[in-house]
């Protein structure tokens, strides 16, 4: 019979023909996928070279707004192609508003609050909730630079050692404080209504066994299951141990680059002494550094990700987990430390740098410095943001002469314009790398930026 609470579930419009249903496309994809991995080891396949690929086709209903009309003309590129899948023939028009990239615009009010709801539908909790919590970090962000330009200007305008600058700089400091707090309440509470909209409240992550993971059968001790595949303590604790090895030896050595940075800031001081030059001794340094980190980071990546395949981890949390911690402290002691050393050590060791010329550590502190390298960072992860915005779109701008058009197909069979189709989504750039989801590395650029607001 009907079901009697049927009226309580949320149906989603699936396309164009307002068919609904209870699963978005989203989640129809999830199920799809949790099928067909449960059938065949996709990650095995792609690794040993059986798959090139394993992704699905846009749809641009959803995506692009771009709606079907069953009036074609027969000499229409779709239509053999269609009729070949035993499909309806359609054509495809205007477009309407309510699509994803039409509600996720670039204007003001979308940076701010963005179409959650539509991006989740169709990309995804995770991909959704990284926007929301940009949208609210992106407000926070609004509100401290709304207190801070004016508190800038004054103390620009005045002797930062007069009372009114110190009581601009304390009355900011608390407001930093409180902004900190209440963004971090916010937060709590937007994770908390978007895990009740959505229904995840309470679901956890199933904890697969990752495809790539190597042991010996044996029977499981939980479930008696005679295919549970195990790997042994000493050997697990062994590439652990060699990982942890070589990650801190990676590490050290970063760190030793910086230190040299750091003497050469102390002898170009030491020879611009007395002099105006003695200004840019921190700011070459600083530059040099931040293109340094940059180049760390590109190297150090592809280590972290061998060496955590090396651990041969059982389950995919604990493989995300592992490459999450290594490039967290990496970043963190390449990014931080610096940092950590002008404000409180290197005071006592070279002593500070001070527009006046003074090179001696009792009579000073580095917050000079510290203001230069902070502004030099900011910029410098201010431009390879806008570099990977920029990159993508010269990539897509680029491919636009390969994309499907009338004279492109003419005259090539069914089967050549569906692998043209394919092809094309293909040789897009990946957003992850099949076993760490792409979000992660979005959050590393949000955790450093709080870590230098905050």
């Amino acid at each position: 019979g009907e079901d009697e609470f049927d009226r309580f579930w949320t149906r989603y419009v699936t396309n164009e023909f307002n068919d609904r249903s209870i699963f978005s496309n989203s989640d129809k994809l999830k199920i799809m996928d949790m099928a067909i991995q449960s059938v065949f080891l996709i990650s095995n396949m792609t690794h040993f070279g059986y798959l090139k690929a394993y992704f699905p086709l846009h749809d641009e209903y959803q995506l692009c707004g771009w709606k079907r009309d069953k009036v074609l003309k027969d000499d229409d590129i779709e239509t053999d192609l269609c009729k070949a899948m035993g499909e309806d023939v359609y054509q495809y028009i205007k477009p309407e508003v309510e699509s994803v990239i039409e509600k996720w615009n670039t204007s003001m009010k979308t940076i701010l609050s963005p179409p959650v709801d539509k991006i989740r539908n169709y990309f995804g909790e995770k991909i959704a909730y990284y926007f929301d919590f940009i949208s609210l970090w992106t407000k926070f962000m609004s509100l401290l630079i709304l207190f801070g330009i004016p508190v800038t200007v004054t103390l620009w305008a005045q002797d930062p050692d007069d009372l009114a600058s110190e009581i601009f700089v304390i009355a900011y400091a608390i407001m930093n404080v409180i902004v900190a707090t209440l963004f971090v309440e916010f937060l709590k509470r937007e994770e908390k209504y978007r895990a009740s909209t959505w229904g995840t409240s309470k679901l956890a992550d199933e904890d697969f066994i990752r495809p790539l993971f190597r042991g010996i059968f044996r029977r499981s001790p939980i479930d008696d299951d005679l295919g549970d595949p195990h790997f042994t303590f000493f050997m697990r604790y062994w590439r652990l141990m060699v990982s942890a090895l070589i990650i801190w030896l990676v590490t050290g050595v970063s760190v030793g680059i910086t230190v040299g940075l750091f003497a050469v800031r102390y002898e170009l001081a030491k020879e611009w002494k007395g002099t105006g030059d003695i200004i840019w001794a921190p700011i070459i340094t600083a530059i040099i550094g931040a293109i340094l980190l940059f180049i760390k980071d590109l190297a150090v990546r592809p280590i972290i990700k061998w060496l955590t395949k090396f651990e041969n981890l059982k389950t995919e949390a604990e493989y995300e987990f592992s490459y999450i911690m290594k490039f967290f402290v990496f970043r963190f002691i390449n990014t931080f430390g610096p940092l950590f050393y002008i404000a409180f050590v290197k005071k006592y060791v070279t002593g500070c740098i001070t527009t006046e010329n003074n090179f001696e550590a009792e009579e000073n502190n580095c917050m000079w410095e510290l203001r230069y390298e902070l502004i030099i960072l900011t910029v410098f992860f201010f431009l390879t943001n806008f570099l990977e915005i920029l990159i993508p779109y010269l990539r897509s701008a680029r491919s636009l002469s390969s994309k499907i058009t009338a004279k492109s197909i003419k005259g090539k069979s069914n089967e050549e314009i569906l692998k043209t189709k394919v092809y094309i989504e293909y040789h897009r750039q990946s957003y992850d790398d099949g076993e760490i989801n792409g979000v992660v590395e979005e959050y590393f650029e949000i955790v450093m930026q709080i870590g230098i607001v905050f």
